[in-house]
């Protein structure tokens, strides 16, 4: 991690990095699990059928 602060300079820039990329995770599993409750959705509805 020390090297990683070394490369890239100063703090304030590898913070606002890490945030926007936990950021950009978190709404990617939020997407994720929206997917997965309309394929379950959709599924039940193909069984009813």
């Amino acid at each position: 991690f020390s090297q990683f602060f070394a490369k890239n300079g100063s703090c304030k820039e590898i913070t606002s990095k890490q945030k926007g990329a936990i950021l950009h995770a978190k709404n990617f599993v939020l997407r994720k699990k929206k997917l997965q409750k309309l394929l379950s959705v959709l599924r039940q509805q193909f069984l009813k059928c």
